[in-house]
């Protein structure tokens, strides 16, 4: 445009934003396209931990079908064990045919244990007898692989789960929050543009950058410390798509781990023109051939194209924030996911414990009783049994003396 000003060329190298000063300096030709201000803006990654997060694996649907396909495989089961029973005799005493016999012989419950243990990845002594017994298991353990590898592969994903940051929608939300300070380049025609809006959310935006001084120069609005900043959520940049692109990519070797994503406001702030700058005192039949020219490279595609081969459509630094990604979720999965497993095995050893001191007292009170009882019972017949032993030995020596005596005088 200085050039325009010193009569040093009749037309912009370039095309440039249509603000008020340009068209107060030059003549913009025919609109070559059209740029979006957008904001660019960034979120962490946080991460919502959760001690029983493997339960996630599977959502509540998949637990009660899995349910209720254990509860239909037993009843069938049963149900086939029932009617291949051969009823040969009625018990002498219930008068049913001996298929009613079921409990008694343990098939219900000897089932039942067999499909849990297949479920706990076990092996039953328990064999089926038909063979539609044996077609019904097959089914069973077949479908117990499809789903316990399908476990396996969600609870990785189910371990760490990650929490959903608010992002940024449009430019009402950066005039609703007081946390997030809007950045512009100084003198931009940005600032003009929030400037000659008299809306209120731009309003509120412009007090916002004006307040916090967020008027910064070009070579500080892509600086390390502002992208991260806008990494962290606390400041946004009103900017056009292709030069943040541009920017951004060249320094995202620099921002380290960046433990965050940047992306693009969904909502657009607004669409401005661009066009080429010429000298007012240009011949117009030249302006005119100028602009008629631009209508047909439009035409044709070849604006379109050279803004698309020019431009940077993907999210900056992408590449990067994805690795930060799996780094950090590798890292926080380790252990802090898996501390429900552990405090499971706890649990259950605690309970063993609590179950063995139980027996071991039940089982010591229960062996006193009965020494107690025993003792008491037999230690009066013990001494009924001596007494009577003791008068009947006395005896039967007083009567061998007597005879002892008896028979000795005659010899004497």
């Amino acid at each position: 445009m200085g050039m325009l000003v010193r009569n040093e060329a009749d037309i912009t190298a370039g095309a440039l934003m249509v603000t008020t000063s340009r068209t107060e300096v030059g003549d913009p030709t025919f609109p070559i396209s059209y740029i979006d201000v957008v904001i660019f803006a960034g979120r962490p990654f946080e991460f919502a931990q959760e001690a029983f997060g493997f339960l996630r694996a599977f959502s509540g649907c998949v637990w009660m079908a899995t349910t209720l396909a254990f509860v239909a495989t037993w009843s069938t089961y049963v149900g086939s064990s029932m009617a291949s029973a051969v009823a040969r005799q009625r018990h002498p005493d219930t008068g049913f045919s001996e298929h009613w016999s079921l409990w008694k012989h343990g098939n219900i419950l000897e089932s039942l244990e067999m499909l849990l243990s297949s479920f706990l990845s076990q092996g039953s002594s328990h064999l089926p007898k038909n063979t539609a017994q044996r077609s019904l298991v097959a089914v069973w353990f077949l479908s117990l692989i499809v789903l316990r590898t399908s476990f396996i592969g969600q609870t990785k994903a189910s371990l760490v789960v990650r929490a959903d940051f608010r992002t940024i929608e449009g430019i009402e939300d950066i005039a609703r929050d007081d946390k997030i300070t809007p950045i512009v380049v100084q003198g931009s025609g940005f600032l003009w543009l929030l400037e000659t809006t008299k809306t209120d959310v731009f309003r509120k935006v412009l007090e916002k950058i004006r307040s916090r001084k967020a008027e910064l120069k070009r070579h500080d609005l892509f600086s390390t410390a502002t992208l991260k900043r806008i990494l962290k959520g606390e400041a946004a940049m009103i900017f056009t798509q292709q030069p943040i692109a541009g920017e951004v990519n060249e320094r995202c070797g620099k921002l380290g781990n960046m433990d965050g994503e940047f992306y693009y406001a969904p909502k657009l702030v607004a669409q401005l023109p661009v066009s080429m700058f010429m000298r007012k005192e240009l011949d117009p039949k030249l302006r005119n051939r100028i602009d008629e020219t631009i209508k047909l490279f439009i035409e044709r595609g070849l604006v379109h194209k050279l803004f698309r081969d020019s431009g940077h459509e993907e999210t900056p630094c992408r590449r990067e924030s994805e690795l930060s990604e799996q780094q950090r979720a590798t890292t926080q999965s380790q252990m802090e996911g898996l501390q429900g497993i552990f405090l499971i095995w706890l649990v259950g050893l605690a309970a063993a414990s609590l179950v063995l001191v139980a027996e071991r007292l039940q089982h010591r009170w229960a062996a006193t009783a009965l020494g107690v009882n025993e003792g008491a019972a037999t230690i009066p017949a013990a001494r009924r049994g001596a007494g009577r032993v003791r008068r009947r030995r006395f005896a039967a020596i007083t009567l061998l003396r007597r005879q002892t005596v008896q028979t000795e005088i005659p010899q004497q």
